[in-house]
């Protein structure tokens, strides 16, 4: 008998103990006829009380050496009693056209959502036609069930949004001039229209610098004031991009152009308070700010590569976590001094990190693969997804209600543990 596979094998221990009780145990009751004499009603009433006791002492027996091997099995050094716990799910809420690049719950009815319609397959060869390609923004006031497309033409062309709350939001528009909205969407306003950085070839110091639009990227919101919009910044052998990184800290009347220190594109990046953010870059390195990104320091030096691909810090701007290709998940309680890695039962790239609170979290990536922890990521179990694409985004308002988005435009709802 095999007992806990892989951990701990239970012979020797609980069954011969019970084989050689079951032997005694016979030889007793052979015995009991020679020892007393022919039976007759006195001696089988005697005879009746001494086999009861003698039964009782041997049940009692057989307990105490189940007990004893229980405590053994207990106190092996490998073996794990405790199971699985109960883990949710995600069950598809609604569809939407094009590959999902930002989604943005502000309550757990109202939300975002950024697609690109000609970005629907990984595996795309051939170019789309124009009727087939573009940004679209949906929005949702019915915690996803639906997504309403809003109208490009009344909504200068947006191709990225971020909302702070039901009201107020900023977006970038296809000409990367920078808008606001302090009615939901409604109605926007121009705040910043678009610049130029420098694009220059480094193989040939006389040739002049050209010149190219903003290269905006996205926009972080801390709050109605703080907003960080950053694109840019892309080096290769012969070519170097100028990268671009503002900050307005009154509610976008103007923009602040910040120091961009990154040693390639900006890959992600997150902002837990109007003061405290982190970038990881293309370059492999992570970066973090103290001061509103007025200066930044190194925090882990890459080396050219990116093998993550996510971020997310806890509020008390010590405690994150990063994911990133063949399942990598890392935890840091030093923001973002040291990382630890975490054991993962992923083997595809993860995207995408979020967490509620210290203990509970998840992650997301390739093959609708999604990954939930409930001890801040000592233990990470897979979830049922609904999915086999790839999950770029994901969103939780709280324990209980959270949101992912797939390449293939699939919004999936948490399902908690029942």
């Amino acid at each position: 008998m095999i007992i806990y596979r892989n951990h701990y094998r239970v012979e020797g221990a609980l069954l011969p103990s019970q084989r050689v009780t079951a032997k005694s145990e016979s030889e007793s009751l052979n015995g009991l006829n020679t020892k007393l004499g022919p039976l007759n009603a006195k001696n089988m009433r005697i005879e009746k009380t001494r086999l009861m006791k003698h039964c009782q002492l041997s049940i009692v027996g057989v307990g105490v050496l189940f007990i004893f091997g229980l405590l053994g099995l207990s106190g092996c050094k490998n073996t794990i009693l405790s199971s699985e716990p109960a883990q949710g799910s995600w069950h598809t809420e609604s569809q939407i056209k094009g590959a999902v690049y930002a989604l943005d719950f502000v309550t757990e009815n109202d939300g975002w959502a950024v697609a690109r319609k000609d970005d629907t397959s990984l595996l795309r060869t051939s170019k789309p036609k124009p009727e087939d390609s573009g940004w679209i923004i949906y929005q949702t006031h019915d915690g996803g069930k639906t997504f309403d497309a809003l109208d490009k033409k009344k909504n200068h062309n947006i191709r990225y949004v971020n909302f702070v709350d039901q009201n107020n939001g900023w977006a970038l528009d296809e000409d990367n001039s920078i808008l606001k909205t302090t009615d939901g969407g409604k109605t926007w306003q121009l705040e910043r229209k678009a610049g130029t950085i420098d694009l220059k070839n480094t193989r040939d110091q006389k040739t002049a610098a050209q010149k190219e639009k903003d290269p905006f990227q996205g926009i972080v919101t801390v709050n109605g004031d703080v907003a960080f919009a950053y694109g840019g910044g892309f080096h290769k052998e012969g070519y170097e991009e100028e990268g671009i990184l503002l900050g307005t800290s009154n509610g976008g009347k103007t923009w602040e152009k910040l120091a961009f220190v990154f040693q390639q594109k900006i890959q992600a990046i997150y902002f837990t308070d109007p003061q405290h953010g982190w970038v990881y870059d293309a370059g492999g390195s992570i970066y973090r700010t103290m001061d509103g990104g007025r200066t930044w320091a190194v925090m882990v030096s890459g080396n050219g590569a990116a093998p993550l691909l996510g971020i997310f810090f806890l509020n008390n701007n010590n405690e994150g976590w990063v994911v990133g290709k063949s399942g990598d998940i890392r935890h840091s309680t030093d923001g973002g001094k040291s990382w630890q890695k975490q054991t993962s039962p992923a083997s595809v790239a993860l995207h995408t990190v979020f967490f509620n609170d210290k203990d509970n979290g998840w992650a997301a990536g390739d093959n609708g693969v999604v990954l939930g922890t409930q001890d801040g990521g000592a233990h990470w179990y897979k979830q049922d997804s609904d999915t086999g694409d790839a999950i770029a985004q994901i969103q939780f308002k709280d324990p209980k209600t959270g949101w992912a988005a797939s390449q293939n435009g699939v919004i999936l709802k948490y399902q908690p543990p029942q």
